[in-house]
């Protein structure tokens, strides 16, 4: 527990392979709710939280409590950080992106106004670190950073620092975005768009509006892969998960203005 903010461990299958790491939870039991944040892996328990936390939740002398829990938007003040970690390897450098409200999928770098460059996660031990190879890294900065989270909304960070074991700031964060629920069955109905969830591979999708409309839907694995991408109509059911695999995904909807749903959904 650093300051107000009470961190947790999530079991490996859940944890990604760090994809997870700094997620804000909200951890709801028959008590009450508490916000926490995922630092680490835990083993095969579902969660490991702080005990402040857990408080909120059950009686800690118990050490056990049913609780379903939600990915939701971090407390977090001010702006994204950068943190620069010093590798054990001289062949490259290690950022992580901090002080986030919502869940990084994807980073991006760039050097002297050259187009931007993916960087991947560190595969082993990482904490959430991405790597900079040597080769993209004959330099100390300033770099420009793009961050992509898990609903797609990118931001851009210009002119950031180097120095290791230092973090430095950008000039912008993320706004607060839906939550997603991973918890019990139930029918989701928002803004007009209606599915179950779980969702069985012949389920549908239903979209009702006044006006005949045209949307765009997206289904991603929390990876951050894209898994199907369709046009869908409104006031008609779509079929559409025949030929997905089971397993946690992200929906997203969009209409010519932009995003309208960002919901986890779990196909069985």
């Amino acid at each position: 527990m650093v300051g107000d903010t009470l961190y947790a461990a999530l079991r490996a299958t859940d944890y990604q392979a760090e994809r997870l790491c700094n997620t804000c939870l909200k951890v709801s039991s028959s008590k009450g709710s508490v916000v926490v944040k995922v630092m680490d892996k835990s083993g095969t328990h579902g969660l490991d939280i702080h005990k402040k936390a857990f408080a909120k939740l059950g009686d800690t002398l118990s050490g056990n409590v049913e609780v379903t829990w939600q990915i939701t938007t971090c407390p977090e003040q001010g702006n994204i950080g950068y943190y620069y970690s010093k590798s054990s390897f001289a062949s490259e450098k290690r950022v992580m992106v901090v002080n986030t409200k919502s869940t990084v999928k994807k980073l991006y770098f760039r050097y002297q106004n050259n187009d931007f460059k993916e960087v991947f996660r560190a595969k082993y031990n990482s904490n959430d670190f991405f790597v900079i190879p040597w080769r993209d890294d004959q330099n100390l900065g300033p770099y420009d950073f793009k961050v992509v989270d898990i609903y797609n909304n990118s931001i851009i960070d210009n002119n950031i620092g180097f120095l290791a074991n230092t973090t430095f700031y950008g000039q912008n964060q993320f706004i607060e975005c839906d939550v997603i629920t991973k918890t019990k069955g139930k029918f989701i109905d928002k803004k007009g768009i209606k599915f179950e969830n779980p969702m069985s591979r012949n389920g549908s999708i239903f979209i009702k509006t006044d006006q005949e409309k045209r949307f765009k839907l997206y289904l991603y694995s929390l990876k951050g892969d894209k898994v199907l991408e369709t046009n869908l109509e409104s006031n008609a059911k779509k079929y559409l998960f025949k030929e997905i695999q089971a397993g946690i995904y992200i929906l997203s909807v969009w209409n010519s203005e932009g995003v309208i749903l960002n919901e986890k959904l779990i196909i069985q």
